[in-house]
């Protein structure tokens, strides 16, 4: 579930909130969310990953790819198949 769904002006989106630096993975976890929330809108949405740092500093990285979506549903289309066909660890 996404950390955090709002409005940015007046515009609806995800922020997804990290204590480290994000992860690779952080774009396709927020295309995920918006495409469970909003269908097949979900890329008129706004996804936003903040990386909140120790010394108190944060770091904006704003998801704008719309190829996050397809590439995750890709994604999880593979593991499913391995999954189903019982192969691990490739």
């Amino acid at each position: 579930t996404p950390d955090q769904i709002g409005l940015l002006k007046s515009l609806d989106g995800i922020v997804e909130l990290k204590t480290r630096k994000a992860p690779w993975w952080a774009r396709f976890q927020t295309a995920a969310q918006a495409m469970a929330k909003w269908g097949p809108d979900w890329f008129k949405r706004f996804r936003l990953v903040v990386e909140l740092h120790e010394d108190g500093s944060y770091a904006l990285d704003w998801q704008k790819d719309p190829n996050d979506g397809p590439l995750f549903l890709a994604m999880l289309s593979v593991a499913n198949l391995k999954a189903n066909q019982g192969i691990k660890g490739e």
